[in-house]
């Protein structure tokens, strides 16, 4: 888990020389390599879905995308079964890391690049 925070965090600061030293550091990565590969389902999400589904991969409760989102905590579960259908995956950690990048273009991820320092 720790390392796939920290991989998330290399990523997010555009640190690819990081992320590979990580992926290489433990064979436990695995998932994140075959999630970050698989882009095919992504295409089929609507804008919401991955609204919701990039903050739960950046790791927030259902109550806080739905804070953030400024919809309700029913919609957000709602958009997620969907998320998880499309993208045949059952639980929020198998989401593939690639949705991660549709927020980098929000307020929400803007605000956490500046509090971690990586721009």
């Amino acid at each position: 888990m720790i390392f796939r925070r920290a991989w998330h965090v290399a990523n997010l600061c555009d640190a690819g020389p990081l992320t590979k030293e990580l992926l290489s550091a433990t064979g436990d990565l695995s998932s994140l390599e075959t999630a970050s590969g698989s882009t095919d389902g992504i295409t089929s999400l609507t804008g919401s879905e991955r609204r919701v589904a990039s903050l739960a991969v950046m790791g927030c409760t259902n109550r806080e995308i739905a804070s953030k989102l400024h919809i309700t905590a029913s919609t957000v579960e709602q958009h997620l079964t969907r998320v998880y259908r499309k993208l045949n995956v059952k639980r929020r950690k198998d989401l593939p890391v690639d949705l991660r990048s549709d927020v980098v273009k929000s307020d929400v991820v803007k605000a956490e690049r500046a509090q971690l320092g990586c721009g």
